[in-house]
């Protein structure tokens, strides 16, 4: 799961009564070359039924990541699964990591909005996109996005400010997505 701040792993297990525990490994290629993430090996719980894991990590550059799992035997004997694959896009969150068959762009969420609101967006294909905020009267208020982005779906943080840095007034707003030749227009208001 990739986030603004990083990128999570988790993963959920069965049965432990045989695994001493997990080791994580990165690579920015499927099948290029891949380096341990964790120090220490992640202890097992050891449960019969199994238990749930998650790993931050934080990647030096934007782009796809792909990661493997290594179960460590209490016999020694070594199995991995994967690799899985999240893209890390600096001050963006990734929805999933399944890629949409189409694009979309969706309300605001919430909306009403005070202080801050989250803007969803899907693309199937690799796009430089744009998304830009305007008042009433079609006056730009702030450029929230203006990048190459992988396909994926994904979302996007205004925290109410204009290109100053100052907050806004409450009133209508307008946000425009542009991805390609798919653009998109939707209203939001922000309420003090």
């Amino acid at each position: 799961l990739g986030q603004a701040n990083g990128i999570t792993i988790e993963w959920q297990t069965a049965l432990e009564i045989d695994i001493a525990g997990y080791n994580l490994y990165h690579s920015v290629a499927e099948n290029g070359e891949y380096s341990k993430m964790n120090e220490k090996m992640i202890t097992a719980s050891g449960k019969s039924d199994g238990s749930a894991y998650s790993f931050s990590y934080r990647p030096d550059h934007d782009g796809l990541h792909y990661f493997k799992l290594e179960h460590v035997g209490l016999d020694g004997k070594c199995e991995f699964n994967g690799p899985i694959s999240a893209s890390f896009v600096t001050g963006v969150t990734v929805a999933t990591s399944e890629i949409p068959q189409e694009f979309s762009l969706a309300q605001n969420y919430p909306n009403p909005f005070n202080p801050s609101t989250s803007i969803a967006f899907a693309l199937p294909t690799q796009e430089f996109v744009t998304i830009t905020i305007f008042d009433g009267r079609g006056r730009v208020v702030k450029s929230l996005m203006s990048r190459n982005m992988p396909a994926g779906s994904f979302v996007v943080t205004w925290d109410g400010t204009n290109e100053e840095g100052s907050q806004i007034a409450n009133g209508i707003y307008f946000y425009r997505f542009v991805a390609g030749d798919f653009s998109k227009t939707l209203k939001m208001t922000f309420m003090k």
